[in-house]
């Protein structure tokens, strides 16, 4: 999702412009994952990255993709309805 969402804004020729709610929520997620990745590079305690998840930087990201309808799947790929993100 955060690499199409990237590659989509570097090509403004690309027919599919993602949409507000989808650039707010990959910015929320992105902040996320680079604060847990910091986590396993610094070697922290498992419980530091997932007070990570109850905390501000999660719930954002999550009420981020919850307020767009979006649908995160474990490939990466994002649905709206059913429908792929980029479609709608």
């Amino acid at each position: 999702m955060i690499a199409k969402v990237n590659n989509d804004l570097k090509h403004p020729d690309r027919p599919n412009y993602p949409d507000r709610d989808l650039l707010v929520a990959a910015t929320r997620l992105s902040k996320l994952i680079i604060r847990a990745q910091l986590c396993e590079l610094l070697h922290l305690p498992a419980f530091a990255r997932e007070s990570l998840l109850g905390s501000s930087a999660g719930r954002d990201a999550v009420g981020a993709l919850k307020h767009a309808g979006l649908t995160l799947a474990e490939d990466g790929s994002v649905t709206r309805g059913g429908m792929a993100a980029t479609e709608c």
